[in-house]
């Protein structure tokens, strides 16, 4: 196409006048005085003169290239192209006229390839000649300019010499000026002849582009050519597609009546079989000599049904061989005559896109996220604004293409940061070094080399030996960090979306990384295959050092990545940390606690021990622990300045709340749910219950406070501030004397605190001085006000000494469980119901000393403390004597507790003396001891030992033969303790006989011993005399009578001598004793071995009704052991189910607390197995069978468990799996949360059930077609659901509803099933708590991924993605353009949140997501992105974006916010001097921006994205 040629007319345009109008040629020559040109000179300069209407064309331009607008003729194309060199301009006449250019000569250009004249040869010679001669023609026009000054000269001096220009001496000036006029105008035609011909060859030139332009149109044209041949092959693509689909349903279909067909054939073989066994059950029965078939006609009968069978199937067979042939001919012949269908080759690649998508595979669980910037991405866009859009697009598309290559997963982008997800940590690093390497190849704009953040640098490289380029273009920092996060669908772009702490960390670990830096994670590290990593990318390390990172208190050791040939850069990154160290230390420091601090001092108690023993399970309560101190340390203001192990420093500046910080934490320990189940099995961490209330629980935390003046320093490797003065000193040593669960402060502390006390407990005060503190300091012992079982606990504990340090004797070294040949004793308080009905309160007090000083002495003498029920303890022991010291030793502590007064005022309690000697004062406890080899087991729901057996029913037996005060011994634990008796202080043991005792064939010889200190109780307990020797008379015991004496008797001896004996209360209680109230029970015989005694004087020692006698514990166990331990095994009609958890594969693989999140399930699973009767066959894995008696208890069960494992507290990295996270329906309402256990139920009875007891485990086993079935039915369930049976459902419709204890449900008929290994079909019923209703429809989307896709549904599988991709073009309309407002929100401080409790702060972000998306749509907002809990939002102006800030504001006030998240300070409802609400919930930060935005259409979410320096100003 040729291009627009100027004009004559423009080319020679005249000047304009001074005035603007436009000057003729003879106004030119008149005012140059130029005479008119001679004849024959034209304006086209060919001959020698040229005329003078030719000056105007003296300033020229030369061509330059352009360009094309269009393809059309006749159309003059853009000068935005025209070249920068240009002839210089020749000036105007001394008048100051300026002559004017002509028009440029346009160059054409074909599309996007621009014809550059700069590549002709001849057109660089005739522009250098140009310039030379435009050159010439300038210094001609000044020697014109100054020949006319110097004839103005010569002019003024001739008059002023008197010189006429005619007279002889005169010049002729004039004559002269007019040569000189000629010479020039000489020269100037000469250089416009000149110009003339060089514009000839100009047009020479135009020929040859217009040849060029010609030639490439008929590229251009064959290029269409091309591309209209693809397209048609495209669309004979997409119709052998079509017709490959439609072949793929035929043989779909034939496969299915090949299937129906065969199906057909095993009937017909079954119709055979049945049509013989017939004939053998019919007319044969007379058949001869055992031929069946010996009746002609009966047989004939049979014959012709089976040929008729037969010859029925083999018609079947020929059709469906037919049909097969039929189809297969089909399959390969060309339908050419079927209309076209199907997408056009756009949609088709659109389609395309759509299932690559689609295969992409966001990972969960485990994962690597990389989170990259560009570095001084900011000053670039306001230095380069026109060209930055364009190099960030080099930047994503490099990206992007990497991350495919290196099976990565975009999340998401925010203007030039990214987002990665990598399921393997080595493709992570891969693809980090590839970037690096990929964005130096890169050609960027030359101005970005101007910039400090982009500017290019070469270095010679030592270790490999020549110059590299390390800096080219822009710098992308990363950051990586491997961990679980929390997964979740983002419901605007559909892409999965990952929050939590770990997403929190990986983003600061980015942020610690400079311009080209790839900072990494010890996680990250350890988990890196270096096999794997390709030569090219080989990596260096290097330690860059241990940081603080923001909103995570503990430092994170941070390693560096590059590859070896960019290994310079680590010269550059050390001088930029340089300059800026000392800067941030300073800034640092100006937000730390300083002056006068109040130091918050924490340790474990038995950290050494428990590190040394059980290092698995004390690292897991570690991590626990700490994670408590940081976040109540990060919600009240606290600064964490040192961790060592579980030594921690926590400093505040107000005391008052450092002191609440301690009251707290000591609350937060005493959670049990928070510790792993294994560590509360471990000596000196066991849960310590005391009247229902646990004291101690988990690990045993010590805290000391002190404030004083402190000095702060900089720790440049910890990268914190540190601690040194008075109070760091005080606080440590008030926490290292401290006993574990105790609170020590100085006076200091306790004056400023005063405010506070009322919600504490304050037991008590000592003086102290400590090393280097001038003064001496009075210290207290505090504790929350809802621990006093726990200040009396500690402070009535003995006190141990270990190592120099005192330790409660709560917290001393406790034993293991004794196993094999063990001591038990069993402990009662007397008449302890009357006491606790006489006076409650003083009994609840009495009992707190009680349990106090029995666990002293336990700790004490090395014992453990199996269980306790109200005031009973049941104790083991290793030895007979560390059991008999523990008695004696207790029978004297008891005397000196400090009971309160009134109880002192009752007779069962009163103090007695004897020659001034206290025998009794207090509670009066009865002890009993036993030795043997009972039955060991780890109690599943307390993980204690337990014991059980004959040999602890005989224990408890023994202990009820002993009064208040007094101490019974079997003959087996006396045989093992005689010849102790002096060491242990000379005790009064004396025998008592042989005991008939229940549930016991044997007698039992039995002893009754007391302290030497208060032998004096034998008189006033009346025992029997010394044993004579054998074959002396017996003791005999009187009838049954009430006693309302006042006074004790002593009994005579004899054979018919008796004496007063009663279980359970003091014979020796005066008149006006509680005790007196009750009716004394039948008394016990003690025969001696000597004479039979007479039948109707031998007693049981316990009768029926004297089983009420024991108290206590030992009853309890006497109890337990009269029947089977657990619930008898079912039998006869039974119901069977099985549970397991969904996916527990994975979730072992991928969650490291799965190994706790088993033990937490199966007791939880035990309980409700208690709770409804069940039977607990057998486990395995995480998967139970249980039998039921009924089946209605066994529906409740699972109904009951269902809604227990829901509400149960899982760890959070559980929660973090998609198996096991919660979710929540329409409503509000969870309906997941933890794991998801499916059950079945199914009951049946002989002969498909069979059972015996399995020689191994000693549990009953039951097997047969009904637990088959059972299995079977369970399959069919998926995680959370209940499967049952039709007989199930019918009996439990039959059944009581109240039987299913509150439980409620709806059942969902699934159809008749066909089970494996089962020959008739099941109907199965799915039952779920109407609470839980929502669950169906995730029971159902599993069933539609899992099922194979239907035709009706590939057939509409297109009008699908062009449903989908209708809604986002029409979703992309809605974003605005141009002129835009950005607004940008996040909340304050969410980090800590996260870390305090992610649970709840899962459910409260998720609220604030869905009210910020509510308010988006109804405002007219467009929803751009969301990273974690921030959000971008654009609106089409800065009135609608304002409405909806103030609007958000207002609606976080009104939400209704969990209640833990209210309980945070950072969260609290605070209110101003109005009573007006300002703080409620979350709090959000929110800034906006208004100003014309770069927009484009992020490839990854199909969504409108915007970027340049307003995003930047917003954000």
């Amino acid at each position: 196409m040729r291009t627009g040629r100027p004009t004559a007319q423009a080319r020679q345009s005249p000047p304009p006048s001074a005035d603007g109008q436009r000057l003729g040629p003879r106004q030119v020559r008149e005012l140059l005085n130029i005479s008119p040109p001679p004849n024959g000179v034209t304006s086209g300069g060919a001959s020698a003169g040229m005329s003078n209407a030719a000056l105007p064309l003296l300033e020229y331009r030369p061509y330059g290239p352009l360009e094309r607008t269009a393809r059309t003729p006749n159309t003059t194309a853009s000068t935005s192209g025209a070249l920068n060199t240009t002839a210089s301009s020749i000036r105007s006449n001394p008048r100051g006229y300026r002559i004017a250019r002509p028009p440029d000569v346009i160059a054409p250009s074909l599309g996007d390839n621009t014809v550059d004249l700069n590549e002709f040869d001849g057109y660089r010679k005739i522009k250098r000649n140009l310039k030379c001669t435009t050159d010439h023609v300038e210094e001609l026009t000044q020697m014109f300019q100054q020949a006319g000054r110097r004839r103005s000269s010569a002019s003024a001096a001739s008059a002023a010499s008197g010189y006429d220009s005619d007279g002889s001496g005169s010049i002729d000036f004039e004559r002269m000026q007019q040569t000189r006029t000629q010479r020039l105008q000489q020269e100037i035609s000469n250089a416009y002849a000149e110009i003339s011909e060089r514009d000839a060859a100009y047009r020479e030139l135009q020929a040859e582009m217009d040849e060029e332009i010609e030639r490439r149109g008929d590229v251009e044209d064959e290029l269409d050519i091309v591309k209209a041949e693809n397209l048609r092959l495209l669309e004979q693509l997409q119709h052998a597609m079509n017709e490959a689909n439609g072949l793929r349903a035929k043989l779909d279909s034939t496969r299915r009546q090949l299937e129906l067909a065969n199906e057909e054939l095993r009937q017909a073989d079954a119709a055979k079989q049945a049509i013989i066994e017939e004939a053998r059950r019919s007319g044969f029965g007379a058949a001869k000599d055992g031929d069946p078939f010996s009746d002609d006609a009966a047989q004939k009968n049979v014959f012709q049904r089976l040929r008729d069978t037969d010859a029925a199937d083999d018609k079947k067979e020929v059709e469906m061989k037919k049909n097969l042939e039929k189809a297969w001919r089909k399959r390969a012949i060309p339908q050419a005559r079927h209309r076209r269908l199907g997408p056009s080759p756009t949609q088709i690649s659109i389609l395309k896109s759509r299932a690559d998508k689609e295969k992409e595979k966001a990972p969960e669980g485990k994962l690597a996220l990389v989170f990259t910037d560009i570095q001084g991405s900011t000053n670039l866009w306001e230095k380069l604004s026109e060209r930055m859009h364009v190099e960030l697009a080099k930047h994503n598309d490099t990206m992007r293409a990497l991350i495919k290559e290196w099976k990565g997963y975009e999340v998401k982008t925010q203007g030039d940061s990214f987002m990665v997800a990598f399921s393997d940590v080595t493709d992570a690093i891969c693809w980090c070094l590839a970037v690096q390497l990929a964005l130096m190849e890169c050609h960027w704009d030359p101005l970005l080399d101007g910039l400090p953040d982009a500017k290019k640098r070469v270095v010679f490289d030592k270790t490999l030996g020549r110059e590299i380029k390390i800096w080219n273009g822009l710098r992308v920092r990363m950051g990586l960090h491997y961990g679980i996060p929390i997964c979740q669908l983002d419901p605007t772009s559909g892409r999965m979306d990952y929050f939590g702490p770990m997403v929190n960390q990986s983003a600061r670990v980015q942020g610690v990384a400079l311009g080209g830096m790839i900072s990494l994670t010890p996680e990250v590290k350890v988990e890196i295959d270096m096999k794997r990593i390709p030569a090219n990318l080989k990596p260096r390390f290097e330690d860059i050092g241990t940081f603080t990172l923001k909103g995570i208190e503990n430092p994170v050791q941070l390693q560096q990545i590059l590859p070896v040939t960019l290994g310079s850069r680590l010269e550059d990154f050390s001088k930029l940390k340089d300059d800026d160290k000392q800067e941030k230390e300073a800034e640092y420091m100006r937000g730390v606690p300083n002056g006068s601090v109040t130091v918050v001092f924490c340790e474990v108690d038995g950290e050494e021990q428990l590190k040394d023993q059980h290092a698995a399970v004390y690292t897991a309560a570690l991590n626990v622990y700490l994670s408590e101190i940081r976040c109540s340390a990060t919600v009240l203001g606290g600064y964490v300045s040192r961790i060592e192990g579980s030594r921690c420093t926590v400093v505040f500046q107000v005391p008052g709340v450092a002191f609440r910080y301690a009251m707290e934490l000591q609350e937060q320990m005493n959670n049990a749910s928070h510790w792993p189940d294994a560590l509360l099995t471990l000596p000196g961490c066991e849960s310590v219950v005391v009247e229902n209330t646990t004291v101690l629980t988990g690990l045993r935390v010590k805290i000391g406070l002190h404030t004083s003046e402190c000095t702060a320093d900089y720790d440049s490797v910890l990268r914190k501030a540190l601690y040194f003065g008075e109070a760091v000193t005080v606080a440590a040593l008030l926490s290292n004397d401290a006993r574990g669960g105790e609170t020590q402060i100085t006076n200091v502390v306790y004056d400023e605190v005063a405010d506070h006390l009322l919600d504490t407990f304050v037991l008590g005060h000592q003086g102290m001085t400590f090393d280097g503190v001038p003064h001496t300091l009075d210290g207290y012992y505090c504790f929350p006000k809802s621990m006093p079982e726990r200040a009396n606990y500690l402070m009535e504990s003995e006190v141990a000494v270990v190592g120099g340090q005192h330790r409660g004797a709560g917290n001393a070294k406790a034993v293991a469980a004794p196993v094999g040949h063990v001591s038990l004793v069993f402990t009662d308080v007397q008449n302890s119901t009357l006491l606790w009905e006489t006076d409650e309160k003083v009994m609840a007090d009495s009992v707190k000393m009680h349990h106090v000083a029995m666990r002293a002495g336990i700790a004490k003498f090395r014992g453990y403390e199996v269980k306790t029920e109200g005031d009973a303890f049941m104790v083991a022991f290793h030895t007979s004597g560390d059991a008999f010291r523990w008695c004696l030793y207790m029978q004297e502590r008891l005397l000196h507790l400090d009971y309160p007064p009134p109880l002192l005022a009752y007779d069962d309690s009163k103090e007695v003396k004897v020659r001034d000697a206290i025998v009794w004062r207090g509670l009066r406890v009865r002890m009993g001891v036993h030795v043997g080899c009972p039955q060991c087991e780890v109690d599943p729901v307390t993980g204690r030992m337990d014991y059980y057996g004959q040999m602890v029913n005989k224990a408890a037996r023994v202990s009820g033969l002993a009064k208040g005060g007094q101490i019974s011994l079997s003959e087996d634990v006396h045989k093992e303790i005689c010849g102790e008796l002096r060491e242990m202080g000379n005790p009064e043991v004396t025998f008592g006989g042989e005991a008939a005792l229940k549930g016991i064939k044997k007698k039992v010889g039995v002893y009754f011993a007391l302290p030497h200190n208060v032998r004096a109780r034998q008189g006033i307990l009346n025992p029997p005399p010394p044993e004579p020797a054998p074959g002396s008379p017996s003791l005999g015991v009187g009838d049954d009578r009430d006693d309302d004496s006042e006074s004790p008797s002593r009994p005579s001896t004899g054979p018919t001598s008796r004496r007063r004996s009663e279980v359970g209360d003091s014979s020796a209680s005066p008149s006006n004793s509680p005790s007196n109230k009750v009716k004394r029970k039948r008394g016990a015989t003690l025969k001696s071995t000597g004479k039979a005694a007479k039948k109707g004087d031998e007693l049981n020692l316990l009768e029926e009704n004297d089983s009420a006698d024991i108290g206590g514990i030992g009853k309890m166990v006497a109890d337990r052991l009269d029947g089977p331990k657990l619930p008898e095994a079912p039998t006869g009609r039974v119901a069977i189910s099985f549970t397991d958890i969904q996916n527990s594969t994975l979730l072992w693989e991928n969650c490291s607390t799965m190994r706790e999140t088993v033990t937490y399930h199966h007791k939880l699973m035990r309980e409700g197995i208690r709770k409804f009767n069940g039977y607990e066959v057998k486990t395995e894995g995480d998967a139970f069978m249980v039998c039921f008696y009924r089946t209605v208890d066994g529906i409740g069960w699972c109904l009951h468990m269902q809604r227990v494992l829901l509400e149960a507290h899982w760890s959070s990295e559980l929660l973090a799996m998609s198996d096991a996270r919660t979710e929540r329906d329409g409503s509000g309402r969870v309906y997941w949360n933890g794991p998801r256990v499916r059950m079945g139920l199914h009951v049946g009875e002989k002969p498909d059930l069979g059972w015996e007891q399995d020689e191994c485990t000693g549990r009953m086993d039951y097997y047969g077609r009904m637990v088959n079935k059972a299995a079977r039915v369970s399959s069919l369930g998926k995680g959370g659901e209940i499967v049952i049976s039709q007989d199930c459902l019918d009996e439990l419709r039959a059944a009581d509803p109240a039987d299913l204890q509150g439980c409620t449900y709806t059942s969902v008929c699934i159809g008749e099933k066909k089970l494996k290994g089962i020959e008739q079909a099941v109907t199965c019923y799915s039952l779920v708590d109407p609470e839980f209703e929502a669950r169906r429809d995730t029971w159902e989307a599993m069933v539609k991924a899992a099922a194979p896709p239907k035709k009706d549904e590939v057939e509409s599988l297109f009008e699908k993605y062009q449903a989908e991709i209708k809604r986002k073009e029409e979703d992309r309309k809605r974003a605005p353009t141009g002129d835009v407002t950005i607004v940008f929100t996040d909340v304050q401080s969410s980090t800590k949140l996260w870390d305090t409790n992610a649970n709840m702060m899962k459910r409260a972000v998720d609220m604030h997501h869905e009210m910020f998306r509510r308010l988006i749509q109804r405002m007219g907002g467009y929803e751009v992105k969301t990273e974690g809990d921030a959000f971008m939002v654009a609106f089409h102006n800065p009135t609608a974006a304002c409405k909806w800030c103030l609007t958000v504001q207002k609606e976080l006030l009104e939400e209704k916010w969990p209640e833990e998240l209210l309980d945070l300070e950072l969260c609290q409802e605070q209110r101003d001097e109005n009573e007006r609400m300002i703080w409620r919930g979350l709090r959000v930060r929110m800034g906006f921006h208004h100003g014309p935005m770069d927009a484009t259409v992020d490839p990854t979410t199909e969504r409108m994205d915007y970027y340049g320096p307003n995003v930047n100003a917003a954000a």
